[in-house]
């Protein structure tokens, strides 16, 4: 094996502990609850604050990551993950327990784009779309796993059992990758002085938040995925209490659907790239009839249907139409953003769906669990996969001036200054 598939082997199986130590939570709400009385609010807030730390850090950590050593960063933040998950083991309540988590997301934030830029660097230029891309495929398999694992350990064990067997391995492979480490893996950029780092950093989000289809699309992706950020959280609790299933039993069938989330993002984000081929907006369409089929199909699952095989089957579906809007949403907005501001553009779209996504869904699902149930939260956050659609209906009226605009060259200086005249 060469050095770099080398890497790319421990850098996914870290990939894959990194998304499991974030799911594995979701099969501990029962327990919880029932051992420290913890409200619904409380225990969506155990499954938000991750994501809302790495929204937070990410951008930051990354340009830390950059300026200081990749390899070292990624070794670094693989300990701080994986020991904030042991310590969460330790935690006497909600308080500790939630600290924890917090720490958990500041050390998972820069982790993937720091992954991706050391990948690139290692892998040949025409290889880096396959290898990035078999590179997140470890988040779904990671929160697949972290669903089965917690459903293996938590009833027989308890929770801290849980915690234990999600970040012992990872503190072991971050330590073997560091051992493990060749001098080539310690690849960084060009280096650019810092005051012009800071400088393009602000120019180019000045210049993505002020592009309509750029903030349409980062919006509607980030709606569209809430739902997605709910089922992966309440799931095996909504499974067990309104269904009576026993832990296992709901933590494998929450594993399923998660595995159909990720079929779908591969099958429509095809779909996309095939109708793209033929009309100048076709992702944004796709994205629009994902976002319809998925409020659709999750709504009528959760509101007209009684829980068995048949409303877990159409929660399955919609699931993996929520996936259409992962690929289409990045690559629309890295076409609407200049070709050296593609990689902002893409952690501007991770932010938001961090922030509005990730973060709110399992904490709203929370809040209006406590006050109207569990089933009512899931059908009041399922529908917010219609907004996400208006999103990107509008985001179709503007994408082929804003993609035409950065496909023009630029104007000769003369004629900026007559045109800013």
């Amino acid at each position: 094996m060469t050095s770099a598939r080398s890497a790319f082997v421990l850098l996914f199986v870290l990939m894959v502990f990194n998304y499991l130590d974030r799911t594995i939570v979701a099969t501990m709400f029962v327990p919880l609850k029932a051992e420290w009385g913890v409200s619904d609010r409380e225990l969506g807030f155990l499954a938000s604050v991750v994501p809302l730390t790495i929204a937070v850090c990410a951008i930051p950590l990354s340009i830390v990551a950059d300026r200081w050593s990749r390899l070292r960063a990624i070794v670094v933040m693989a300990l701080a993950w994986n020991g904030a998950t042991i310590g969460a083991a330790f935690a006497t309540d909600y308080a500790s327990l939630l600290a924890m988590r917090a720490l958990v997301g500041v050390g998972e934030a820069a982790y993937g784009p720091t992954c991706a830029a050391l990948l690139a660097a290692l892998f040949p230029r025409e290889q880096r779309s396959t290898v990035l891309g078999a590179f997140f495929l470890a988040s779904v398999l990671g929160a697949l796993i972290g669903m089965l694992l917690g459903g293996a350990i938590v009833s027989p064990w308890g929770w801290r059992a849980g915690f234990w067997a999600a970040g012992l391995p990872g503190m072991l492979l971050a330590v073997a990758l560091l051992v493990m480490r060749r001098p080539q893996w310690d690849v960084g950029p060009t280096p650019t002085p810092a005051r012009e780092k800071r400088a393009a950093i602000w120019v180019g989000l000045g210049r993505l938040l002020t592009t309509r289809t750029v903030l349409l699309t980062c919006i509607g992706g980030a709606l569209q995925l809430l739902p997605a950020a709910v089922i992966f959280a309440w799931m095996p609790a909504y499974l067990e209490r309104e269904a009576a299933f026993s832990p296992q039993a709901a933590a494998l069938t929450s594993a399923g659907i998660i595995l159909a989330s990720g079929i779908g993002i591969v099958a429509w984000g095809h779909l996309a790239d095939r109708r793209q081929r033929h009309h100048r907006c076709g992702r944004l369409q796709v994205s629009i009839v994902g976002a319809l089929v998925a409020g659709t199909l999750l709504t009528v699952a959760f509101a007209l249907l009684a829980p068995g095989a048949l409303q877990i089957a159409l929660i399955a579906a919609g699931a993996g139409a929520v996936g259409s809007a992962v690929g289409p949403v990045n690559a629309v907005v890295i076409d609407s953003a200049p070709p050296q501001l593609g990689a902002t553009a893409a952690a501007l779209a991770n932010t938001i769906a961090n922030l509005l996504g990730f973060a709110v869904g399992p904490l709203l699902a929370g809040v209006l669990s406590d006050r109207f149930g569990l089933p009512v939260a899931l059908i009041a956050t399922s529908l917010l996969c219609l907004p996400a659609a208006g999103a990107f209906a509008l985001a179709t009226l503007t994408y082929a001036h804003d993609a035409a605009h950065v496909d023009a060259p630029p104007a000769p200086p003369a004629a900026r200054r007559a045109a800013s005249r």
